[in-house]
């Protein structure tokens, strides 16, 4: 079954982990200093943004991919150019099923709000459906990040076969993330808060390096589902 805790152990025992985690750190640091800089400009905070949301999914992509393929390491190497090349590849891959699942959302909503007048039940539909959405956009992300082909992505047998199940397994896996979080981050921040006060520059980039833990750590847990649930039913 698959395991946060393996996760979390295989990324943080994986070879220069933590040299590479703070390296990638660095982009998301600089993009939220920007942003609190931007005052009401924000140009130069959606190249910035822009450009680490690309490095980061590619890392997340990497991650993946490694651990599907059976791979020496789970992280990737430090090649910027790499990461940068394998997100924005992946971003066009799954842009069209992202488009659509998301104008369906959208149009969902609405249908929701005309049938389901009271607020608590049309806020349950609506997280159900972008539930059954998301697994969608998820389980192809799983097809194409096996050999980072487009046409992966888009074989709707295993998408239909699969996507329940992997829904099921993903939300599974938001407590774990959680309870990491709340007990190795929400510590550090305690102790940092005590010391330094909140908010100050040590602390956000000790966020931006556990948020850069996190992506691999979701990278590395999605891979596990996939062998559970797709190479499965293959």
């Amino acid at each position: 079954m698959a395991s946060i805790k393996d996760a979390l152990e295989e990324v943080v025992q994986d070879n220069l982990s933590p040299l590479k985690c703070i390296l990638l750190a660095i982009p998301l640091f600089y993009s939220i200093n920007i942003y609190y800089d931007s005052k009401s400009d924000f140009s130069a905070f959606y190249w910035m943004g822009g450009i680490t949301f690309v490095l980061l999914f590619g890392f997340m992509l990497k991650c993946t991919s490694n651990v599907k393929n059976e791979e020496y390491h789970v992280l990737p190497s430090f090649n910027i150019f790499g990461l940068l090349g394998s997100g924005l590849k992946g971003l066009i891959a799954l842009g069209p099923v992202i488009a659509v699942c998301s104008w369906l959302g959208m149009l969902g909503i609405e249908q929701i709000n005309n049938y389901f007048p009271e607020p608590n039940t049309a806020l349950v539909f609506k997280i159900i459906m972008w539930l059954v959405l998301g697994s969608i956009i998820l389980t192809g992300y799983m097809l194409y990040s096996k050999n980072f082909k487009i046409s992966d992505a888009y074989n709707l047998k295993v998408i239909s076969q699969s996507s329940m199940d992997i829904m099921i397994r993903i939300i599974f896996m938001l407590p774990g993330i959680a309870i990491i979080n709340g007990l190795i981050v929400g510590f550090v921040t305690y102790v940092l808060w005590v010391f330094l006060g909140i908010p100050n520059p040590i602390c956000t980039f000790f966020w931006c390096v556990a948020g850069v833990y996190n992506i691999a750590i979701i990278g590395h847990y999605i891979a596990q589902v996939d062998f559970e649930s797709i190479e499965k039913n293959d």
